[in-house]
């Protein structure tokens, strides 16, 4: 299949955890056979206005990025792009990477009539206490009708958790699907220790409810209080740091 993979805002190549995500997921699509072609920015915060109506072009491990460098909070001026792109590249299915402040491909997917696949890798509606959502409750909610109407476009929907998804979506199109890690790029060299070394084991993250960090308190506790011989360390902020604490 050709594959057009809209990731707005999001640097590729980079290191942030979205950088990685939409790489590995192109990366992963290209090499069961499918040819990939990947929207991103160059580099976070970067912005060039030429971009937008000439898209930087690049190969990277098998497949094609086309960096339009607009701020991340303008996604949707990249619109006319995109559906440009999508009419030359002719793709079987255009896929995106759900953000707030998105939506282009969803667009271009209406336009040229293509199946679409919507990827959600946190909650769609921001919980209450997010200023985010406090200021689109102030405005009415325009920012979560968007976000509901782009759910009830997409022929398809892949999350980690399906209670990322508006409750009146339908259920039958959500397919969740677990992060996961490319376990070949992380084979530490084996090393000789000593019988009473003791291990680390580090969470680094979002301290958010989907992210299962206070889970992962638990478990730790949990071992600790059975004798376990480690160390936990947890990296990162976010709305259960406190809980956690």
């Amino acid at each position: 299949m050709k594959i057009l993979y809209v990731a707005s805002g999001i640097p590729v190549p980079g290191n942030l955890g979205g950088s990685t995500h939409a790489c590995e997921v192109a990366r992963g699509l290209s090499r069961r056979g499918h040819e990939v072609h990947v929207v991103a920015v160059s580099r976070e915060g970067h912005t060039n206005l030429g971009h937008l109506f000439a898209p930087a072009q690049q190969q990277l491990d098998g497949f094609t990025i086309y960096h339009i460098d607009v701020p991340k909070a303008l996604s949707l001026l990249t619109t006319p792009t995109i559906v440009a792109l999508a009419h030359r590249l002719q793709p079987d299915v255009i896929m995106e990477r759900y953000y707030n402040f998105a939506g282009a491909g969803m667009i271009a997917a209406r336009v040229g009539k293509r199946p679409t696949l919507l990827e959600v890798n946190a909650l769609i509606v921001d919980p209450p206490s997010i200023r985010k959502r406090q200021i689109d409750d102030r405005l009415g909610g325009p920012m979560r009708r968007w976000a509901t109407l782009q759910c009830r476009w997409a022929d398809a929907i892949v999350t980690p958790l399906q209670t990322t998804i508006p409750s009146g979506i339908d259920r039958i199109r959500i397919h969740e699907t677990p992060w996961g890690a490319d376990v070949d790029r992380f084979t530490p060299r084996p090393t000789q220790r000593p019988p009473d070394h003791q291990p680390t084991v580090v969470f680094v993250g979002s301290f958010r409810a989907w992210h299962g960090v206070a889970h992962g308190v638990k478990a730790a506790r949990l071992l600790l209080e059975r004798g376990v011989n480690a160390r936990f360390l947890f990296v990162g902020h976010g709305p259960e740091f406190a809980q956690v604490c």
